[in-house]
């Protein structure tokens, strides 16, 4: 008979978050050669972009992660899940972790007060180019009774079991400027999360991997 896990049994999320924040494992270098050939990267991926990767709970195995699904009349990437967020506006100054949270107030209705930025993942360019986006790790220290206020862009928003969407993992290949890479995939119930969501996902997976705690794969 299996267990229980107990609150004893693993760092703090927090604790783990900073340690994922501070391993030195990357994406894959396909993905950027593939996605931003050289020469290119100037004119392809000229646009910072940040995200808010924000999670709750008391230990990262038990912890939930927060993912969005845009809007179906969006003019671009409608309907897919994505991790709160957008392009910089000159009233970011440039700074990410600003944008990142500006971005998932205005699109979850969550109040930035209630999120702790923890600190930054490498960027990575869009599958599609014209964006590089960063990702900005939070904790979310609110209320767990807190509704979501979503905006126009987003039609669903829903705080995802880690544990249970790391099961979900698939590889798909596809192909970046004549290019073939093998991509990570998660289910979301129905919801397919890919491109940059799903590197995004993967890398902080991988990372926490390496430390030890549980094994990558399901």
């Amino acid at each position: 008979m299996e267990l229980p896990l107990k609150v004893s049994d693993f760092e703090s999320l927090e604790l783990a978050l900073r340690k994922v924040l501070a391993s030195s494992v990357h994406y894959n270098t396909a993905l950027n050669e593939a996605s931003c050939p050289t020469g290119t990267q100037s004119e392809r991926c000229i646009r910072p972009a940040a995200v808010g990767v924000v999670f709750r709970g008391s230990q990262f195995e038990l912890s939930e992660v927060l993912l969005t699904e845009r809007s179906a009349d969006l003019r671009t990437h409608a309907g897919q899940v994505a991790f709160p967020g957008g392009s910089l506006e000159p009233n970011d100054h440039g700074n990410l972790i600003h944008a990142a949270l500006r971005e998932l107030a205005e699109e979850t209705g969550l109040p930035q007060s209630s999120i702790t930025p923890l600190g930054l993942l490498p960027r990575l360019p869009t599958m599609s180019g014209g964006f590089e986006v960063t990702p900005v790790i939070g904790l979310f220290t609110g209320r767990s009774d807190v509704p979501f206020n979503l905006s126009k862009e987003v039609s669903f928003a829903e705080w995802v079991s880690v544990f249970e969407l790391k099961k979900t993992y698939f590889e798909d290949e596809r192909t970046l400027n004549g290019k073939k890479i093998n991509c990570p995939n998660y289910w979301w119930g129905s919801r397919k999360v890919w491109g940059v969501s799903a590197w995004i996902f993967d890398l902080i997976l991988r990372r926490y991997g390496t430390l030890g705690v549980f094994e990558f794969r399901a």
